[in-house]
């Protein structure tokens, strides 16, 4: 894994070059313009955890060198991992973090919340929406259980029974994935067409397809909330200036 340091640039080739398992085959011609893109390698070791315990568990016991430190960090983390899911519940489509040696948690693969081939199935969204951010909260909480009980008691080896007592410790069950897509659906009129427009032209493997309803309007949503909240609420004078039109309704 790697992540993004630049946006990418269109440098031109000043001499030709091949696949180094296909030397045969071209890559880039002399006087072609190649779009490249700087990146920094994932710090090692490292985990992407897309909500399976056991795979938590072995990085742990297997790869983690301090484990007093990487509890340490971990439970900082794991709050705000936490936060991330509650402000962008559709990151649970697909949910995964990485996780590095030292406890730090890293969000990744954020055009998910866009583009994942879950938001044209019209008949099974609701469902499966609901049922991925209950699961995605469920793991992170547990994460947050487990790492207190680990602090508590250094040395202890995390029995089946321990899992069990704090599966869903941390994870407040009032507001589940049902409740959060009933709020946000709550709220599909009086819209930024602004922000209506700008989630109908994305667009991903599946091109410009219409994406279902309940999807459309938790983006927008979000789309709104980075476009016009300015850290204390609503900036009503802004939403005039750079977009006059609240009027879409979905």
């Amino acid at each position: 894994p790697h992540s993004v340091t630049t946006s990418p640039a269109a440098l031109e080739i000043f001499q030709n070059r091949t696949w180094r398992h296909h030397p045969k085959e071209p890559m880039y011609s002399a006087s072609q313009l190649a779009t490249v893109q700087k990146v920094r390698l994932a710090p090692s070791p490292n985990v992407i955890l897309q909500r399976k315990w056991t795979s938590f568990k072995w990085f742990y016991r297997d790869k983690v060198t301090n484990q007093t430190s990487f509890l340490q960090t971990l439970k900082q983390d794991v709050p705000i991992a936490l936060d991330v899911l509650r402000a962008i519940p559709l990151l649970a489509i697909d949910f995964q973090i990485m996780m590095d040696g030292q406890g730090n948690i890293y969000q990744f693969d954020l055009d998910r919340v866009f583009l994942a081939g879950a938001y044209y199935r019209e008949a099974s969204f609701d469902t499966k929406f609901s049922k991925a951010y209950d699961h995605s909260m469920e793991f992170l909480g547990r994460m947050a259980a487990w790492v207190e009980l680990q602090l508590q008691e250094q040395g202890h080896d995390g029995t089946d029974e321990d899992d069990r007592r704090d599966w869903k410790a941390g994870y407040d069950g009032e507001n589940n994935g049902e409740a959060v897509l009933k709020d946000h659906l709550r709220n599909s009129s009086s819209l930024s067409c602004q922000a209506f427009d700008m989630v109908n032209e994305m667009s991903g493997r599946k091109g410009k397809g219409e994406k279902t309803r309940s999807a459309k309007i938790m983006m927008v949503q979000l789309v709104q909330r980075v476009m016009y909240d300015n850290g204390n609420g609503w900036d009503d004078g802004l939403k005039i200036t750079n977009d006059g039109m609240w009027n879409c309704t979905l």
